[in-house]
């Protein structure tokens, strides 16, 4: 008999090592690249990643949406 507390989760197969390390393999550049310029990755799904930079969430607090701010009519020759 053991003493060991079973695991709610059951061990993990062959098939399910060997794709996880296929995954591993194929997304690690990616990831590292992604990481070391500061951007989110998700597992989304098996073989999918989803990258997010931060920044583009910082575009929703700009009001005009980074538009410069030029006045209508100031100094330019369209429309004449």
């Amino acid at each position: 008999m053991s003493n060991a507390t079973p695991s709610r989760q059951p061990r993990k197969g062959l098939r399910t090592r060997l794709i996880e390390k296929a995954e591993r393999k194929i997304w690690s550049e990616n990831d590292r690249l992604a990481e070391l310029n500061g951007w989110r990755v998700v597992k989304a799904s098996l073989f999918v990643r989803r990258y997010r930079d931060p920044r583009f969430d910082r575009l929703g607090l700009d009001p005009d949406g980074g538009a410069e701010n030029v006045a209508a009519g100031s100094g330019g020759t369209h429309g004449r």
